[in-house]
């Protein structure tokens, strides 16, 4: 047989390899038992197949993605607070869809359609590689989901930015004048900042966005680069990039009733008609995003 690194004793065929000097054999299996079968134990000794759901989970994170940082982090954490633990130990084949309802069910919340979405990209992965029959998360109904409907009054965001530093201040309103997300605004770059305006890939979906300068865009960014010597544009009382459980403690320091994504809610809502900031702030004659 032309298996690489295979060898013949006896009445059995061997895989053998080289490790610190030491020759290391592996019985593959004996030749009456016919080629085919010792071709695909060979296979499968160079690349063993996941048995459990952990092992699956395990390998994915092996494997690099094309997915953001932050959405990785969150896929990462899924795995290892609840999906694992939960999960982990069952045969890959033994996950059913009953099992994925239940879960949901027991879970009952909107988190819990996150943490199944992860599995489900797990395993779409893993059907792709041979390793999984099917997907148990497709078909099942999640939890349902209301959608946030808070619309901050610009007495609330006015209340809100005197409360609050300046650089918090300034990311604030950054995401009200662009309606980018908090990720993308955290990772600006001076070297995004051109003539004409700011080019932005959005994280979530690679999508390249291009805005163009407003007054009130053009003197806030000014103002937040030449606060600190940094290659970000964004950064806290330190000097430091804004990271997303500093963004966090800001807001419940602030103890206000909504969200930082609720501010892409307020800029849809308002850049249309024209309507600004409290004029304390900035003038702007138009806030009109150009996407």
């Amino acid at each position: 047989m032309d298996l690489p690194h295979t060898r013949v004793k006896g009445p059995s065929l061997y895989y053998f390899r080289k490790v610190g000097g030491k020759v290391v054999e592996v019985r593959l299996g004996r030749l009456a038992e016919g080629e085919a079968v010792l071709r695909k134990r060979y296979h499968e000794f160079l690349s063993p197949q996941p048995r459990t759901v952990g092992d699956l989970m395990a390998e994915w994170r092996a494997e690099s993605h094309p997915l953001a940082p932050g959405t990785l982090h969150e896929y990462e954490r899924h795995m290892d607070t609840l999906l694992a633990p939960i999960f982990g130990s069952m045969p890959v084949d033994a996950l059913k869809r009953k099992d994925i309802a239940q879960y949901l069910e027991r879970r009952g919340n909107v988190s819990a359609n996150r943490e199944v979405a992860t599995l489900s990209t797990v395993f779409e992965w893993a059907m792709r590689k041979g390793w999984a029959e099917e997907n148990p998360c497709r078909g099942v109904r999640r939890n349902r989901e209301t959608p946030r409907k808070r619309y901050i009054s610009n007495r609330d965001l006015g209340q809100a930015l005197r409360r609050t530093t300046p650089e918090f201040r300034d990311l604030l309103l950054a995401a009200y004048l662009t309606g980018f997300r908090q990720g993308d605004l955290r990772s600006l770059r001076r070297g995004q900042l051109g003539r004409l305006g700011l080019v932005v890939e959005e994280s979530k979906n690679r999508r390249r966005v291009k805005m163009s300068w407003s007054h009130a865009l053009r003197k806030l960014l000014d103002r937040a680069v030449e606060r600190k010597a940094s290659e970000y544009v964004f950064t806290d009382t330190n000097g430091n990039p804004w990271g997303k459980w500093a963004v966090q403690s800001a807001m419940r320091r602030l103890g206000v009733d909504w969200t930082f994504h609720d501010l892409r809610a307020k800029a849809e809502s308002d850049h249309p008609t024209g309507l600004g900031l409290l004029s304390r702030y900035k003038r702007a004659r138009d806030l009109r995003p150009t996407r």
